[in-house]
């Protein structure tokens, strides 16, 4: 039943015919006699209303809204009180009594007055506009005026451009009724400026041509019949495309131009009779709907049998998985002893093997360890070569004797009694660090000269140009030239990181040969 509700206010909020949709009736009829949901019961009687409205039944169509108004008042639902009343006004527009329509169009501005929803401003909005239009009907110019500029105030506060465009659309037409042509454009290109649907424009372009030939513009006129004849043959809107032939035969009237006028009445009817062939199709679809409804209505019937014997089923086979859960729970039983003797048993070859494993940890910790020792080790040696070069720079040719005694000292200390084993200290060093580094290089590069072999090496182990010119006891300018060659020797550009180059090539040779292992 609330699909059925559901289904025709999805209809009817999409502008299709709902005329023939009378099982609207049926989920009337049982949410009235059952009335446990107000909310769901006024739904049902709103809709039901439209359905006599659409089938012309005035009469029926009053009496539904109204009751459906009483069972909204049961609810907190703003919105669908609002709905309800604005549609009586609505019905009584139709029916031309303009003032009782103007009473009800109030009620609805003055139920959303004081609503904190997040919809009440543009419901305010549309009811102001609703208000203008029905004293223009009246006569009454200046209210209704009134009324639409307070719906304008209202949808600028909400920020509602959709809205805006709307009511400057409604505006339009009422100061274009009242003769105001001037005003009537203005208002026409503010909703047009205020459009973002680009759907729309057809419509704007009638309503430009309507005011352009009532203000005897017949250049502006002439812009937009072309536009409109560009695209009235393209248009799936058969009720604009009834408009624009109506409106081009009358613009060909007026020009006595009776061949075209008679060419645009043709199409105008041909329009029309397809009009009321897709309405005649929308019937036949509905016939077709109804009978697969009844259908449906059947398949579910036979479904809820199947489902019940499935249940059925079902019970009987919990009730031997039961059985059979209750026999093999008394074999766990009887299992049980041994499986806990045998539990004992794997709990104690697992302690053994934790302990091995354990004893495995403390044996890799222990090589790990004395690893780090020796790369400190040798990190201190490099440490103590590197700063002993420059205490030789800074104190080597001092005429203080005392300080010439503690260099030789140091000198003997660090590299032996003979000082031309200096550089062999430094490479024994580096290779203790890095494996058979200085043979992989001079193996890789044969044409490196010594001070480029030197360099190199010294470069690799992350010394700075001025440290190595220290260490080499050359200049910072002969070392970026030996850089420069090392990179040209090794076929790289000047802003190759030639030591970045070294260190792959060493890593995958010492990967891919026991040359290098340690």
């Amino acid at each position: 039943m609330s699909y059925l509700v559901t289904r025709v206010q999805a209809r009817h909020r999409n502008f299709l015919p709902i005329d023939e949709d009378t099982f609207i009736f049926i989920a009337r009829d049982y949410f009235t006699r059952h009335n446990n949901d107000p909310q769901q019961t006024a739904l049902a009687l709103f809709y039901s209303g439209w359905v006599y409205e659409e089938q012309g039944n005035f009469e029926n169509a009053m009496l539904h809204f109204q009751q459906a108004a009483e069972y909204a008042a049961k609810t907190d639902d703003i919105n669908l009180k609002g709905l309800i009343q604005f549609n009586i006004g609505y019905l009584f527009q139709d029916a031309g009594l303009f003032f009782e329509a103007l009473e009800e169009y109030k009620k609805v501005a003055r139920l959303f007055a004081n609503s904190l929803l997040g919809n009440a401003i543009e419901r305010k909005a549309r009811s102001f506009a609703a208000i203008g239009r029905m004293y223009m009907l009246l006569g009454q110019t200046d209210n209704a005026f009134a009324a639409f500029y307070k719906s304008l105030e209202l949808a600028r506060d909400k920020e509602d451009n959709k809205l805006l465009s709307l009511l400057h659309q409604n505006i339009h037409l009422s100061y274009f009724q009242a003769g105001d042509y001037e005003s009537a454009e203005q208002h026409l290109r503010q909703a047009l400026a205020l459009n973002d649907d680009i759907a729309n424009l057809p419509r704007y372009y009638l309503n430009f041509a309507h005011l352009f030939m009532n203000t005897n513009q017949p250049d502006s006129l002439n812009i937009y019949i072309d536009k409109l004849k560009q695209i009235v043959s393209h248009s799936d809107d058969l009720r604009f495309k009834v408009a624009v032939y109506y409106f081009l035969a009358n613009e060909a009237r007026v020009r006595n131009d009776f061949a075209s006028a008679l060419s645009y009445q043709q199409k105008k009817n041909e329009n029309i009779v397809e009009v009321y062939e897709r309405r005649l199709r929308q019937s036949v679809y509905e016939a077709r709907q109804r009978h697969n409804y009844q259908r449906h209505q059947e398949a579910h019937t036979q479904a809820l049998l199947r489902l019940q014997r499935q249940i059925i089923f079902l019970l009987i086979l919990c009730l031997l998985i039961s059985f059979f859960a209750a026999f093999i729970y008394h074999r766990i039983l009887q299992h049980k002893s041994s499986l806990l003797s045998q539990q004992v048993v794997i709990s104690t070859l697992q302690q053994t093997n934790d302990d091995i494993f354990n004893k495995q940890i403390a044996i890799e910790n222990r090589s790990q360890v004395l690893a780090d020792r020796l790369k400190e080790a040798l990190e201190w040696k490099f440490n103590t070569l590197h700063k002993f070069s420059f205490l030789k720079l800074y104190f080597g040719n001092t005429n203080n004797d005392d300080v010439k005694k503690a260099i030789t000292k140091s000198k003997e200390a660090v590299f032996g009694e003979n000082h031309s084993t200096k550089w062999i200290t430094f490479v024994e060093t580096i290779d203790q660090m890095y494996p058979n580094l200085s043979v992989f290089i001079k193996e890789e590069y044969p044409d490196f000269s010594d001070t480029q072999f030197h360099t190199a090496l010294l470069c690799y182990v992350g010394l700075q140009t001025k440290d190595i010119a220290i260490i080499l006891n050359i200049s910072q300018h002969a070392i970026g030239k030996a850089r420069t060659t090392i990179r040209k020797k090794m076929g790289l550009s000047d802003n190759v990181d030639f030591c970045a180059v070294l260190a792959q090539k060493y890593q995958e040779k010492v990967h891919n040969s026991n040359l290098f292992s340690s």
